[in-house]
């Protein structure tokens, strides 16, 4: 299976004052870049056969020297850097989904990578997104502020990794690409989710049955929150406090 990298997104201003990097990809952890981390990752996995990663130009060149690392220039926009990296293999895709991965998860290992796609597969849908439960996070992680969506009454926080169809983001390209842009309102996504969707989500009437319905009418194939034990894979640094705990902790374990 193909991996793809995205690690061309801008740290804010508050993080570039403290880390001194301006992408986030790039922010030192154990004196280590977290997307080489996520590189390393992936190329242990049992499951990963290479891995291409978008980033931006000047950095292309800091990447670790491995022939099965592919290099690209990043696009600013997510979705492009996708489609480019669907239109580089082509048919190479068609009988196998694909893996996205975001270039901030320092925290991410190999078995957790072969977990989920394991997990995925075993699903047979088309869009795979990890969910991990609140606790479990909180229990690891008590000062670590993550967003959370309420399924089933339960409080969810959904993962940066995710296991997805050629066929099935080409179909959805234009609701993807208008999702990207609209990503910060909520008027905007009810056009794209349904507002049916979004309402529950308000509401917190959501659950696991309505989202695999909904979405199934609405993109041609059900999208999956498959629930996950791993935390890793919702451990990014957004915020400086971010930063500061994962350095806590990493400098406390062998990484």
């Amino acid at each position: 299976m193909k991996a793809l990298v995205l690690g061309g997104g801008k740290c804010n201003v508050a993080l570039f004052s403290v880390t001194k990097e301006r992408y986030k990809s790039r922010i030192r952890l154990k004196d280590v870049p977290m997307i080489e981390y996520v590189i390393k990752a992936l190329l242990s996995s049992k499951l990963i056969d290479s891995v291409d990663v978008y980033t931006e130009k000047h950095n292309e060149g800091k990447l670790p020297n491995n022939n099965k690392i592919k290099r690209h220039s990043s696009s600013r926009n997510p979705i492009e850097n996708i489609l480019d990296f669907i239109h580089t293999y082509g048919d190479e895709l068609k009988d196998s989904p694909f893996l996205i991965c975001t270039s901030d998860l320092p925290l991410l290992r190999p078995k957790i990578v072969d977990d989920f796609i394991n997990k995925s597969l075993e699903s047979k849908k088309k869009f795979v997104i990890p969910i991990v439960r609140k606790n479990r996070i909180v229990r690891k992680f008590p000062l670590m502020k993550r967003t959370y969506i309420n399924i089933d009454n339960e409080e969810w926080c959904g993962g940066n990794i995710f296991l997805i169809e050629k066929d099935f983001f080409i179909r959805n390209i234009r609701l993807a690409r208008s999702l990207f842009k609209n990503r910060k309102s909520i008027l905007k996504s009810g056009n794209i989710f349904g507002w049916r969707l979004v309402f529950r989500l308000l509401l917190k009437k959501l659950s696991f049955r309505f989202i695999e319905e909904e979405t199934k009418k609405r993109f041609g194939g059900a999208v999956l929150p498959l629930i996950f034990n791993s935390i890793e894979v919702c451990i990014d640094v957004d915020k400086v406090s971010d930063y500061f705990i994962l350095k806590d902790y990493m400098e406390k374990k062998d990484f």
